[in-house]
């Protein structure tokens, strides 16, 4: 003889698990943890296309593989703003590390940002992820510091439009004094 509640709680698991189920997803899946999200190919509305940069950059430190790189937009170049709004804030984007440490973003608009990896991802010395500046004829992008906190490595960088005539120091390092590891070739197309 079976008790008649076993059908009652069968019933119960069943709905719970349906639940469950519609809850994960509506939240989907994708997120900072194991994705990668790519920008489009092109300017968002608004922004002119020469505005639009691919940013390439690299991980200093011993970064574990496949980690997260996530870039955020802040207000500022100042250091307690940016570590203040990487807490308060969501990512614009986020990419893995390669096995050579390097990630690329597609398609960021000119701006402030700061490229963030937790100090959690490290096995052993921590280092910012970087990006690679570059100065062309109308825009560039510099550095502004690299640095952190026992939860964050952070390297915070604008990218902006110049009036500068820079073109000296795509042609040879010879041209350009700034140029070092952390220094690429204007990485837009002329036109």
């Amino acid at each position: 003889m079976r008790p008649k509640f076993i059908p009652f709680l069968t019933i119960h698991c069943f709905i719970l698990i349906l639940i469950l189920a519609a809850i994960l997803f509506s939240q989907g899946c994708a997120g900072p943890a194991r994705s990668h999200q790519e920008g489009p190919p092109y300017a968002p509305a608004g922004v002119l296309s020469s505005a639009c940069i691919d940013v390439d950059g690299t991980v200093l430190g011993n970064v574990i593989r496949d980690s997260n790189v996530s870039v955020y937009e802040t207000s500022s170049l100042n250091f307690s703003i940016i570590m203040s709004e990487i807490r308060t804030n969501r990512p614009v984007k986020w990419s893995i590390v390669n096995e050579t440490l390097g990630f690329s973003f597609r398609c960021l608009p000119t701006g402030n940002y700061a490229f963030v990896i937790p100090t959690s991802s490290y096995d052993g010395a921590v280092g910012s992820p970087l990006p690679y500046e570059f100065d062309c004829e109308n825009l560039s992008l510099e550095i502004a510091f690299q640095g952190g906190d026992h939860e964050y490595s952070v390297g915070a960088f604008s990218t902006r439009h110049t009036s500068k005539d820079k073109a000296g120091c795509d042609k040879s390092p010879v041209f350009c004094p700034r140029r070092g590891k952390l220094y690429r070739e204007c990485p837009l197309e002329p036109g």
